[in-house]
């Protein structure tokens, strides 16, 4: 420790003398080398294109305490700045680089460099590699050049494009068919420093159609909501509506709603959903709004009738507000002109809102084999009324099948309390359904339709029973005469026999006969609110000398003495 001690200041300046040889001899290895190659580390050659450049000093511009003299041999094709070789025109060129020591001048190290200069490569953009396109599409061709002024070729499939030359603008590339092809551009620099360049454009022609939509335009009054009704024939596709003024329109889905009175358009726009197939397309119609109009009760009747009739392409309404005539037509096949229809027309009575029927018509046709053409006229209009309004329309069809079924007409509805009411004159033997016999009556003489009303009514149906052996009594029609229901009964003996006694009972049992008038062979009787029982007898109407004739004019006397029964009023008219 103590040597250490006596010996410091000599250690120090040997130890100082070692580090500072070391550091010179570290300066001496990485000192510059005056041997050619040994600084420069360009190559002997370099191929750059015209406006390209070659810096002779790369790697080693960052070196200290020298300097780097830089020159070229044909300035037309290069020029050189900062030892950064310039190219400007097709050719050769050499190119001196020299490193001096900034101390002295020494020439460190120089070398030569052979520069062979090319044509600029033309960069050509705004050109796609892909390209959809539809049959008849105009495509604009836009190349950009960046400066360069070229002249432009193509190279193309006649079949499949053409070209349209503009010399104010673009040109023009339009599809011509369906299918998959390629499209060159050709560009040809006309400044020599540039190279031809070419561009390819991968291209598929579709076929697509546009659909063909159609909608009608539609008149609406104030407030008033109407479903457009648009046909794409069938193609599967997506609808949606704008109006052109949504203060006259409003729009939810396919409904439109009038706001105030206007015509505005509406634009229908659909989108098909096979896209490879259909184009959208778009539709116009116009949609005219005016005032409400305030219909009157046989304007909401038609308009209410006519979806109710819709499907029964047989039957067609017609109102005609000058005569205020309502008319029911049957067609059985096709009819082209009226002369081939089955019209009954009816009387509209304004005061009482009353249809009321111009012409008896017959139920039947004339083999009596099926319902006459007036009839299938009218019983759409009749079921319409039923299902609209009879509370009782139930009880009323069960009791009109129990009368087909015996034959004997026993239904009466009110014809004060009902709109509707059937005055019916004779019947007739009628087959249908696996030729079970009932019957009908031959002819509808009488049929009111109440349009606000009916044939709503609170009053029951009441039935008329008839009972009769050898002989037959049938209701033949009822009429309201002064506020009175009157019904007329027709009699008829069978063959050797003669009309005896007539009496009339309520559901009571009650005899109530009194007051009937008999005419030849009709007798009549004021209907009660109640079911009535009609019993007729037939006596044997054989010649056998002078007591039995006196007897029978005896028992004709007393019958005719016998006035015709009055009963209760209001009673229902008969339908079927």
């Amino acid at each position: 420790m103590n040597l250490l001690k006596d010996n410091f200041k000599l250690i120090f300046v040997v130890v100082t003398m070692l580090i500072i040889a070391i550091g010179t001899l570290i300066y001496d290895v990485n000192k510059p080398s005056l041997s050619a190659n040994n600084i420069i580390q360009i190559g002997d050659t370099a191929i750059i294109d015209v406006y390209g450049n070659v810096n002779l000093a790369a790697g080693i511009s960052d070196l200290e305490g020298v300097e780097f003299v830089c020159s070229v041999d044909n300035d037309e094709v290069a020029t050189v700045s900062n030892c950064n070789v310039v190219a400007h025109n097709v050719g050769n060129v050499n190119a001196k680089i020299t490193v001096k020591s900034l101390d002295d001048g020494e020439v460190l190290d120089e070398k030569i460099v052979a520069i062979t200069v090319n044509k600029a490569k033309m960069n050509v953009t705004n050109i796609p590699n892909e390209l959809e396109l539809e049959v008849g599409d105009e495509y604009s061709l836009k190349p950009n050049t960046n400066g360069v002024e070229v002249t432009i070729e193509y190279e193309y499939d006649e079949t499949m494009f053409k070209v349209i030359k503009n010399e104010t603008g673009p040109d023009s590339l339009v599809a011509l068919k369906e299918g998959n092809s390629t499209f060159k551009i050709l560009f040809t620099s006309e400044d020599s420093k540039y190279e031809s360049a070419q561009s390819t454009i991968n291209i598929k022609v579709k076929k697509i159609v546009e659909p063909t939509i159609s909608v009608n335009d539609i008149d609406m009054t104030v407030g008033e909501t109407k479903e457009v009704d648009v046909s794409t024939n069938d193609i599967v596709g997506s609808l949606s509506l704008t109006s052109d003024d949504n203060t006259i329109l409003n729009i939810e889905g396919m409904n439109v709603t009038a706001l105030k009175v206007g015509m505005t358009t509406v634009t229908v726009t659909f989108n098909p959903e096979d896209t490879d197939k259909y184009k959208p397309t778009t539709k116009k119609f116009k949609v005219n709004v005016s005032a409400k109009e305030l219909k009157s009760e046989i304007d909401i009747f038609v308009d209410e009738l006519k979806p109710y009739i819709k499907d029964n392409d047989k039957v067609t309404i017609n109102y005609d507000r000058n005569t205020n005539i309502f008319s029911t037509s049957y067609c059985e096949n096709g009819c082209t002109d009226t002369s081939n229809k089955t019209i009954v027309n009816f009387k509209y009575d304004e005061t009482f809102g009353i249809l009321r029927l111009i012409n008896s018509i017959s139920t039947l046709n004339n083999d009596m084999s099926d319902l006459s053409n007036e009839y299938s006229s009218v019983s759409p209009i009749i079921n319409y009324i039923l299902d609209k309004f009879d509370v009782n329309k139930t009880l009323l069809n069960d009791c009109f099948a129990e009368e087909f079924k015996s034959g004997i007409n026993s239904c009466a509805l009110s014809i004060k309390n009902n709109g509707l009411i059937y005055l019916y004159g004779d019947y007739s033997e009628y087959s249908i359904r696996r030729n079970d016999k009932i019957y009908m009556p031959k002819t509808l003489k009488n049929l009111e339709i109440d349009i606000k009303n009916g044939i709503k009514s609170d009053s029951n149906i009441y039935k008329i029973k008839t009972n009769a052996q050898n002989g037959s009594v049938l209701v033949d029609n009822i009429k309201n005469i002064s506020g009175k229901d009157i019904v007329t009964l027709k009699i008829k003996a069978n063959s050797k026999y003669g009309f005896d006694t007539l009496t009339i009972k309520n559901n009571n049992g009650k005899d109530i006969t009194k007051d009937v008038n008999y005419n030849n062979n009709y007798m009549t009787f004021e209907m009660p609110s109640s079911d009535v029982v009609v019993n007729a007898t037939f006596i044997t109407n054989v010649k056998t000398g002078v007591n039995d004739l006196t007897m029978l004019l005896a028992i004709t006397m007393v019958v005719f003495g016998l006035g015709l029964y009055i009963v209760r009023k209001n009673v229902n008219s008969l339908e079927i």
